[in-house]
C-alpha cells in the first residue's frame, strides 16, 4: 500500500503502465524502464484504496510543514487563494451505461507560499459553481488566513459570511462581475473607500445561513476587495498590491 501511494503521489502524467515502469526504474535506480507491476494489477490495488487516505496524508504534510515553518505569513497571516479549472478526462471505452463525463471541475484552496495544496475537490460542470464549492470547504480555512479570492466570487452572499465566519478575505472585482457601489468607487479618484453591500437575498441568506444585512467592505487598489485589518494595508503596500497580481 505505501508503493501504491507513492505512484499517485509522483503525479502521474504519461500512461499508467509507462508510469509503474518508470517509477520501479527509478527504485531501482536504473535507466532502464522495469515492468514488474501490470496496469490490472495497479487499478485493483487503488479500489482498495480508502478515498480518505489521501486527504489524510495531505493534511499529514500540511502540518508537518506548519511545524517545520515552511509556511510563510505575511503579516502574520496565512495566505490561501482558492480558484477552479475545468478539466477534460481522456475516457475509454466502458460497459457502464452512464460513464462520467469527460469534462470535470477541479476546486482547490492553494498555498501559494510553500505551493501546497490545503484542500481539493472533483465536481460536476453541472454543479452550482465555484462559490459552492468555496462555501463547501470554509471549514478549512481559520481567522489566521487570508483568503485570496479572483473574478467569479464576489456576491453578496459569500462577503456575509466570510464576515460571519471572521475569515479575512481580499477579492478581486471587475466592472463587469462586481458591485455597484465598488464601481462608483473604480470611477472615482479616491485611493480607499469604506462601502456598504447590500444586504443578501432573503433566499440566499436562508440558504447559507447568513445574515440578512448590509456588509461594510474596504475597496482599494482600484480593483480589490478587502476585508481585513487597514492598518495592515497600510504598514506593507507594496507586498499587499502583489497579492492579486
Amino acid at each position: 500500500m505505501p508503493t501504491l501511494v507513492a505512484i499517485m503521489l509522483t503525479g502521474m502524467r504519461m500512461s499508467i503502465q509507462a508510469e509503474l515502469d518508470t517509477f520501479f526504474a527509478h527504485l531501482r535506480q536504473q535507466a532502464q524502464l522495469v515492468h514488474e507491476v501490470s496496469e490490472q494489477a495497479f487499478s485493483q490495488a487503488r479500489a482498495k484504496l480508502s478515498l480518505t487516505a489521501i486527504p489524510r496524508l495531505n493534511d499529514w504534510l500540511i502540518a508537518r510543514a506548519e511545524r517545520d515553518q515552511f509556511v510563510p505569513r505575511w503579516r502574520g497571516l496565512r495566505l490561501v487563494a482558492a480558484d477552479a479549472s475545468t478539466l477534460r478526462f481522456g475516457l475509454r471505452a466502458s460497459h457502464v451505461k452512464r460513464a462520467a463525463l469527460a469534462d470535470q471541475i477541479l476546486f482547490g484552496l492553494f498555498l501559494p507560499g510553500p505551493d501546497l495544496m490545503l484542500a481539493a475537490s472533483l465536481h460536476s460542470v453541472h454543479e452550482r459553481g465555484e462559490r459552492q464549492f468555496l462555501f463547501e470547504h470554509l471549514d478549512r480555512l481559520s481567522p489566521g488566513d487570508l483568503l485570496l479570492l479572483d473574478r467569479g466570487y464576489p456576491c453578496r452572499w459569500l462577503v456575509a459570511v466570510l464576515n460571519q465566519r471572521a475569515i479575512k478575505f481580499c477579492m478581486r472585482v471587475d466592472n463587469d462581475s462586481g458591485f455597484a457601489c465598488v464601481r462608483d468607487f473604480m470611477r472615482s479618484s479616491a485611493n480607499e473607500r469604506i462601502v456598504m453591500l447590500r444586504a443578501p437575498d432573503k433566499q440566499d441568506a436562508i440558504d447559507y445561513e447568513c445574515p440578512r444585512k448590509p456588509q461594510c467592505c474596504v475597496p482599494r487598489y482600484r480593483r480589490t476587495l478587502i476585508q481585513i485589518p487597514i492598518e495592515l494595508i497600510r504598514k506593507d503596500c507594496a507586498r499587499f498590491s502583489t497579492l492579486l497580481s
